[in-house]
């Protein structure tokens, strides 16, 4: 049983918008045995894969992406790297990648039709190959924990 679906999204062409994919396999390696966990790589369409959120049936759907470092209420200076969970009522003003669905219209959906909670959890670091990814992914297993 499903218990938490972890969704990765971004644009892997363009460098300031892979860490929520980047992320995502990081945590695969570091939560490779719990069973109860659903890695799902997104891309851009995060939508896409509504039909396989409604067959795993989660408690909890996470959405982790790529932010600028200005977003929110944490100013992250250049080239430094933070995880954080997103605010959904701010996300207006947050420089998301770009999808076909603003993903709050997403969690909306799966919190109303599916009963799941949702999280979004924002990344933000150095372009391309930079990130620490393998400290991201501990933080973002840090807030889910606190999340759940």
């Amino acid at each position: 049983m499903v218990r938490v679906a972890i969704l990765g999204v971004g644009d892997e062409t363009i460098p300031h918008d892979v860490h929520g994919m980047r992320v995502l396999r990081a945590l695969k390696r570091l939560a490779k045995d719990h069973d109860d966990i659903a890695f799902i790589e997104c891309g851009v369409v995060p939508e896409n894969f509504l039909g396989l959120l409604r067959e795993l049936s989660p408690e909890l759907v996470v959405i982790i992406d790529a932010v600028s470092p200005a977003s929110g209420d944490v100013q992250v200076p250049e080239g430094a790297q933070a995880v954080r969970v997103i605010d959904r009522d701010s996300v207006g003003g947050i420089s998301f990648s770009t999808h076909a669905l603003p993903l709050t219209v997403f969690l909306d959906y799966i919190e109303t039709t599916m009963g799941a909670k949702t999280l979004l959890i924002g990344v933000t670091g150095p372009l391309g190959k930079g990130l620490d990814v393998h400290a991201s992914a501990e933080k973002v297993l840090t807030l889910i924990a606190e999340h759940r």
